[in-house]
């Protein structure tokens, strides 16, 4: 079996085992995850920076009160290498513009100041 199957696996099983009380941990080691990838350091980063994303993007799904924390860091991989890794990210952002009207502001600003 491959690194990949392991890390989906590992995702898969802390989705499951994540709770209101333990979210806030959770999002915090992802985000760290994420940025890791970008070092270059990891063996099949854009796989994983991938996974990374879509577990995130379930997260916020399922705990909305995490989706400020993670929002601004997930907008930055808009012009991701990755061209799945980016249509996860946009995907994202349009459904948390969707469904938190607080977040709407800074979100659409934030895409107009990137890319107007």
């Amino acid at each position: 079996m491959c690194l990949g199957h392991f890390q989906r696996k590992t995702l898969d099983i802390v989705f499951e085992l994540v709770t209101p009380r333990n979210i806030n941990v959770v999002v915090l080691l992802l985000k760290k995850e994420v940025m890791k990838t970008q070092s270059g350091k990891l063996e099949k980063n854009e796989e994983y920076r991938q996974m990374l994303i879509q577990a995130i993007h379930s997260y916020a799904i399922k705990f909305p009160k995490v989706a400020n924390i993670v929002v601004h860091l997930m907008m930055d991989f808009l012009g991701d290498i990755n061209v799945a890794s980016a249509i996860d990210v946009i995907v994202f952002v349009r459904e948390i513009i969707e469904t938190n009207p607080k977040l709407r502001v800074s979100i659409i600003t934030w895409l107009l100041d990137t890319f107007y």
